[in-house]
Formats: structure tokens, C-alpha cells, sequence
């Protein structure tokens, strides 16, 4: 049976159980082959990936906003509101999705 180490101190009682527990599913053993990162790059990496949700929503708005003013201007209202909502969205989305492989192709060449 998968689970036999579990009951391998009955005798001791459940703390010796929990001992067993916790030392058969602790992260070392858990994640052998990964390398543990320090805390402060993991809340790097979590700045990094704010950074480009706000780069990508501010993309959409800076282009809505450009259109809609050349709306405005033109009085053609909801034709180039669209098109620039459109072309944000595009463009911020190629702008993550670069910025995202390039980082994913340096931390690849980081670890060879």
C-alpha cells in the first residue's frame, strides 16, 4: 500500500505519526530536482507580473483614450474609439507576450 508509511509508529501514537508525515512531505523532499528561490525574487517576480498586467491595461486606455479624442475632434464618434481599443489591446498584448518570452529565454540560457 502507497500510503504503509503512515502507519509506522502506531504504537508512539499520532505525534509520531505526524513526524513521520511531516518529514516524508516536507518541500525538500517534495521538490527534489527544483532549486528553491530566495524569498525576495519570488516577490520580484510578483512586481514584475503586477508590472505587466498595469502595462497591459494602460496600453488599452492610452489607445481608447487617443481614439476618443480623435473622435472627438473628427466628430465621428465611435469609430476611432474602437479602432484604438482594438490596436491597445493588440499592441499591449504582443508587448507582454514579448517581454514574457524574453524573460523565459533568459532565465533558459541562466540555467544551462
Amino acid at each position: 500500500m502507497w500510503f504503509g508509511w503512515l502507519e509506522s509508529y502506531p504504537e508512539k501514537g499520532p505525534e509520531a505519526t505526524s513526524d513521520v508525515v511531516c518529514k516524508r512531505l516536507h518541500p525538500d523532499y517534495i521538490s527534489r530536482g527544483m532549486r528553491r528561490d530566495p524569498p525576495e525574487r519570488e516577490l520580484g517576480d510578483g512586481y514584475k507580473y503586477v508590472s505587466l498586467g498595469c502595462t497591459f491595461a494602460g496600453g488599452i486606455v492610452m489607445f481608447m483614450a487617443g481614439g476618443w479624442a480623435l473622435d472627438r475632434w473628427l466628430r465621428l464618434t465611435p469609430l476611432f474609439t474602437l479602432v484604438g481599443t482594438l490596436l491597445g489591446a493588440v499592441l499591449a498584448f504582443l508587448h507582454v507576450y514579448w517581454r514574457l518570452t524574453a524573460d523565459a529565454e533568459r532565465e533558459k540560457r541562466g540555467r544551462r
